[in-house]
């Protein structure tokens, strides 16, 4: 974690530190679908309320995607579509993606008969694995080397790469950490297996499954793991619990009755409900408000957590809003775009919550495509020969959700902190059909390691609200500079190049309070003061520092050699209170102080 500090520098005297500023972005996403006036009106008062004491790390990089082109004829070296790929600034891409994994070679970019025909018999896998053969080999496979290249060119994506444990060795997995290892590719987490839980039980002759239970799944992962950290002592190894929403009871059971838990991580894939022909969006939305309030940060305290050791950490590589094939579905909508933003920003009030990412990148959650470009890679599978797909007309295009997922993303890829914020008042959403509800907007506040502020805001409901914004107490005066996506039809979204249905509105300036609008999440942005550091000289050898105290900054301080300058050695002074005093020792050539948090 970065921080942005004040620093105050003696040589036997006194320095100051010149003042800095911090900037609050506080980010509100609003579909723009019907161009409404979002100022003109708000029908409720929203309290937002934030405080400074006591802010929790936002892990670098937090907020990705799932990224599986195994079913799409997009390259990663693709560059029509990496800059629409920037544009989201992903904190982390997974590699190869999803199920495609499981009958993946990552020597040779993939999918190999062999290891497909393994699924013949197996649940829900072989005609996706089968798609992924032919549109993969069609078009010369999915290259680690090509993708890290990509993650490099998005701006440094973080990489999280999925271990093939059902039909790959642990001679390969050894050989995979290696590889990453002698060519200095950073890999965040290595996860064992793709949703291991849909593949347990007795295999028979019509149902193949790869493991009896969830104790035979981390038993036959073992060697894996020790694999990969006997080529990376230092590597992080994740294991999947069941999906939050529908839990299998059986499998967490086994995972947390497991006596060695050799583990680093939890991985989880969170789709909140797999709607049926009967189901409308307005039901669906319910189920999906449900999910926020209940299957989020909640879950991990009250569920995962106690049933892990105290140094896991977490990590959701799939999520979605509810739909899975249905008639009607939230994802990729307006208010898919919502539910993706909140239900990171819940998330990222565990420090334990190291990445959290929507599946997938390119679809019709994300970036999509009037033509995906399958055929030309079938074709070439079935003829034989490996087609380049580099500039076909794949017509990329942002979906609704991945436009609030762009604002939003701003502020997780540039924060380092994120700060305790209440939200109170204001309109409520269903959660259910018998009548109960939660409010409609939500908000965490977010500050970057040089100092800017971020408070993202979302609105679930259909009815606009006022808000104001306090910091520590005390209402703000500032003028706000604003970002936001906004609509009044939650089902919205885009469906081909140019089409301005959703679309991100910029540079609107509105004062405290501010409106936020239905179906909506906006940012705004003001500059604020950083605290000063100031000093006095008391009868020559004592030290007197004053700071604002109440707002969570901590005296921290290093001594060494004037000529050594600064190091990272800095130790926080944990008792310190403002005014704090210290006596000069004649032994030390230089003390530094600086404030931070």
């Amino acid at each position: 974690m970065k921080y942005r500090k004040n620093r105050l520098v003696f040589e036997e005297s006194k320095q100051a530190l010149s003042r800095n500023l911090l900037q609050v972005w506080l980010v509100l996403f609003t579909a723009a679908i019907l161009q409404m006036n979002v100022h003109t009106k708000a029908d409720t008062n929203v309290m937002i309320s934030f405080s400074t004491l006591n802010p929790t790390r936002l892990n670098a990089g937090f907020s990705g995607f799932n990224f599986e082109l195994g079913r799409n004829g997009t390259e990663y070296y693709d560059t029509n579509f990496q800059p629409f790929a920037k544009t989201l600034s992903p904190g982390w891409l997974r590699y190869p993606g999803g199920s495609m994994d499981d009958a993946f070679d990552w020597t040779n970019g993939l999918a190999l008969p062999n290891w497909v025909s393994q699924f013949s018999n197996a649940p829900s896998a072989y005609g996706g694995l089968q798609g992924a053969l032919v549109t993969g080999t069609g078009k010369g496979g999915l290259h680690f080397t090509d993708f890290v290249q990509m993650c490099s060119n998005l701006g440094g994506s973080k990489i999280i790469a999925v271990i093939n444990g059902f039909t790959d060795s642990t001679n390969s997995a050894e050989a995979f950490a290696q590889y990453a290892l002698s060519n200095h590719i950073s890999v965040a987490a290595w996860e064992l297996c793709n949703e291991p839980y849909l593949f347990y039980g007795i295999s028979n002759s019509q149902t193949r499954y790869f493991w009896t239970n969830s104790t035979d799944y981390l038993n036959s992962m073992r060697p894996y793991r020790d694999a990969i950290k006997s080529a990376d002592p230092n590597a992080k190894i994740s294991i999947f619990y069941s999906t939050p929403t529908n839990p299998d009871t059986n499998w967490d059971i086994g995972i947390s009755n497991y006596s060695d838990k050799y583990w680093d991580m939890v991985s989880l894939h969170d789709y909140p409900f797999l709607a049926g022909p009967s189901d409308n969006f307005t039901n669906l939305m319910k189920h999906d408000n449900w999910n926020l309030a209940n299957n989020t940060a909640s879950y991990l305290i009250n569920y995962l957590m106690p049933q892990n050791s105290n140094n896991v950490t977490y990590m959701v590589t799939e999520y979605s809003a509810s739909g899975g094939g249905a008639v009607e579905q939230t994802g990729g909508t307006l208010y898919g775009g919502v539910y993706a933003v909140e239900y990171a920003m819940r998330m990222s009030t565990l420090p334990q919550m190291m990445f959290v990412g929507t599946h997938q990148l390119l679809d019709y959650h994300g970036i999509g495509t009037t033509n995906d470009e399958k055929s030309a890679c079938q074709t070439a599978y079935y003829g034989h020969y490996i087609t380049n797909t580099v500039g076909l007309p794949f017509g990329y295009y942002f979906n609704a959700q991945a436009l609030c997922q762009e604002v939003a993303n701003v502020a997780f890829a540039n924060s380092s902190v994120v700060y305790a914020t209440t939200t109170g008042g204001g309109p409520t959403v269903m959660t259910n059909t018998t009548g109960n509800s939660i409010p409609a907007v939500y908000a965490q506040v977010y500050r970057s390691s040089n100092g800017k502020f971020f408070v993202l805001v979302t609105n679930k409901g259909a009815t606009n609200a006022l808000a104001t914004l306090v910091q520590n107490g005390i209402a703000d005066t500032n003028q706000y500079f604003e970002t936001y996506v906004s609509g009044g039809d939650p089902t919205a979204t885009n469906s081909f190049p140019g089409d301005k249905t959703v679309q991100i509105q910029y540079g609107t300036n509105v004062s405290n309070p501010f409106v936020v609008p239905a179906y909506s999440v906006l940012r705004l942005e003001f500059m604020q003061a950083l605290p000063v550091l100031k000093n006095s000289v008391i009868n020559g050898n004592s030290l007197v520092l004053r700071w604002p105290n109440g707002q969570g900054w901590q005296l921290e301080s290093q001594t060494g050699a004037l000529s050594a300058g600064l190091s990272a050695n800095w130790v926080t002074n944990t008792n310190a209170t403002s005014p704090f005093t210290n006596i000069f020792d004649p032994k030390q050539s230089a003390v530094f102080y600086r404030l931070g948090q």
